[in-house]
């Protein structure tokens, strides 16, 4: 009976290690993703976290160490991945959420997106990846697709 007390204990605290670790390991991620904060006082809404935090010259470093393994390469799709999912996240958002808009960035490619960032974070360093891309759907507005039959 000892026995089977003992293992029943060991599983149980082993059971709460793994809880405690995860616990643990998923608060130093959601710290260490950055989140900011989602809206001002009068509730609108501006920026969110993961890679939308990323500061501007860590965004143009890493562009530049994708590009370096060539545009279209595994090595540039490992290295640009987050930023490819952050602008296609706030495409179909931006598109279900705005009027008389089917297609915020049209038949832009997501090297043209990711390049008219690189060049906004390169003339603004103090801003964000994730500001970069509400400048850019401000400047593609005019030419979105507006329909999507």
């Amino acid at each position: 009976m000892a026995r089977i007390c003992y293992a029943i204990g060991f599983v149980h605290t082993h059971r709460m290690r793994t809880m405690k670790t995860k616990f643990v390991a998923t608060t130093l991620l959601c710290v260490a993703i950055g989140v900011s904060a989602a809206d001002d006082r009068s509730g609108a809404f501006h920026r969110g976290g993961g890679v939308g935090s990323v500061e501007c010259p860590q965004f143009v470093a890493i562009m530049s160490r994708a590009k370096v393994q060539g545009i279209g390469s595994i090595g540039y799709a490992n290295e640009t991945y987050g930023f490819v999912s952050y602008v296609l996240g706030f495409q179909t958002a931006y598109n279900i959420n705005t009027k008389d808009t089917c297609d915020i960035f049209g038949n832009l490619s997501t090297d043209q997106l990711l390049a008219w960032a690189e060049n906004y974070c390169q003339a603004k360093p103090l801003e964000r990846f994730g500001t970069a891309v509400v400048a850019l759907s401000f400047e593609v507005y005019g030419k979105r697709i507006r329909t999507c039959q």
